[in-house]
Parts: structure tokens; C-alpha cells; sequence
């Protein structure tokens, strides 16, 4: 595939994930507020069958058994999925959340994160951070999406994404709350689409978890 090739096929897809992302956002009242958001497509046809056990087990089984601790709760889902127009969601009707998980029918995964911690430099009251642990979302990212089309199936090549919204609203910040780093000036962030053969998902979650701990100036991780 040439250059004009690729870049075309880099605008189609940003199109494609960037009509998803706002309507996940819509869903979840997030829209202009810092999130962190990742999604994944399937590069062929795919049909997801809601209904399966297995597709709700890997739903609750989330970043997985090696998951470490994380305010998003390694993804993992709290209750049975609940149906949505696009698809089934681990959000709850009753009461907000601070992450959420979705699959599509079409094979659209997105999971995304907007509970951050305090910036305690900040006087405002809704001022907020992020930390270097938020490098685990992608790990647990990884997992999720490669459970859940193992669940459908599906072997085939998928293509992967983040963005960082409100990016200039989020400083690095330590255990304290005290920020380490500023925040990006750059008010959206988002990282390349890239595509994934059904064996890399492991390392295209750190590839990504290694570019979020740039933005602040970290080095990849080891390991």
C-alpha cells in the first residue's frame, strides 16, 4: 500500500471512529470534558450476537486475572450488559458511572474512562489530573478487546485507537495530587490508528500505554 493509500485509509477510519466516539460520548454526558477514550474495529464484516454467554463473560472479566488496580475498575463489567441502540453497554441505568465499556453489533468496541484525580494546585473545585497509572487502561484495553472477539470468532485484523479529550485540562499529577507535569497544551489528543494481527494485542496496548506516558514526558515502560 502506497502513501496516498494509507492516508486515505487513516481518514476513513478517523472518520469512522470519530462518529462513534461522539455518540459514545453523547450516551455517557461526557461530550467537552476530559476523557480518555480507546476503540477498536474489526478490519472485516462482522456481526456480534449480543446475547451470548461468552460475549458477557469477557465483559465481566474486564483487563483480565493479572489486572492491576485502577479507577476504572480494570473494565470490568459490574452487572449483566445492558441493551442500547448500538449495543450492549456495562453501564448502569440506575446510576452514573465513571467508565464505560460498549460493543457494537457491527463489532465497534470502546471503552473509556473520565474519573481522574484531584489537582490540589488547582483552586477550582472541578480541577482534575491524571497519574502514570493510567497507563494500565491500555493493558486492560488489550485484553478486553481480544476476549471479545474471541468470544465472536472473529481471528481476523482489527484496527485501534485513543483519544485524550480536554487533554490541556489534565496535568500529570503524583499520589498527593500535587502535578508533576503540566498538561499538554494541545486541547485533543488523539494516537495513530493502528492495525493489530489477532496475536498483537498485548503489544499494541503497551505501544499506545508508551505514547500516552510521552505526552508527559516518561519514558516507555520495561517489560
Amino acid at each position: 500500500m502506497g502513501l496516498l493509500e494509507r492516508l486515505e485509509l487513516q481518514r476513513e477510519l478517523e472518520a469512522f471512529f470519530q462518529v462513534k466516539r461522539v455518540a459514545y460520548l453523547e450516551s455517557h454526558g461526557q461530550l467537552g470534558k476530559p476523557a480518555l477514550i480507546l476503540q477498536c474495529m474489526p478490519a472485516e464484516t462482522v456481526v456480534i450476537d449480543l446475547a451470548t454467554a461468552k460475549l458477557a463473560e469477557a465483559l465481566a472479566a474486564g483487563g483480565g486475572p493479572t489486572a492491576k488496580e485502577g479507577w476504572w475498575d480494570q473494565f470490568k463489567a459490574r452487572n449483566r450488559p445492558n441493551l442500547t441502540f448500538d449495543g450492549v453497554t456495562s453501564a448502569r441505568k440506575q446510576s452514573p458511572d465513571e467508565w464505560a465499556t460498549e460493543v457494537h453489533v457491527d463489532g465497534h468496541v470502546a471503552a473509556g474512562v473520565w474519573r481522574f484525580p484531584s489537582d490540589n494546585s488547582n483552586p477550582s473545585a472541578q480541577a482534575v489530573g491524571v497519574a502514570d497509572f493510567y497507563s494500565q487502561v491500555f493493558d486492560d484495553f488489550a485484553y478486553l478487546t481480544r476476549s471479545i472477539f474471541e468470544s465472536a470468532g472473529y481471528s481476523g485484523m482489527v484496527h485501534m485507537t485513543c483519544t485524550l479529550l480536554r487533554a490541556d485540562l489534565l496535568p500529570l499529577v503524583n499520589e498527593y495530587g500535587n502535578v508533576v507535569v503540566p498538561a499538554s497544551k494541545r486541547e485533543t489528543l488523539r494516537w495513530p490508528n493502528l492495525a493489530v494481527a489477532s496475536g498483537a494485542f498485548a503489544e499494541a496496548g503497551k505501544q499506545m500505554a508508551d505514547q500516552f506516558l510521552r505526552i508527559y514526558g516518561r519514558a516507555a515502560r520495561r517489560g
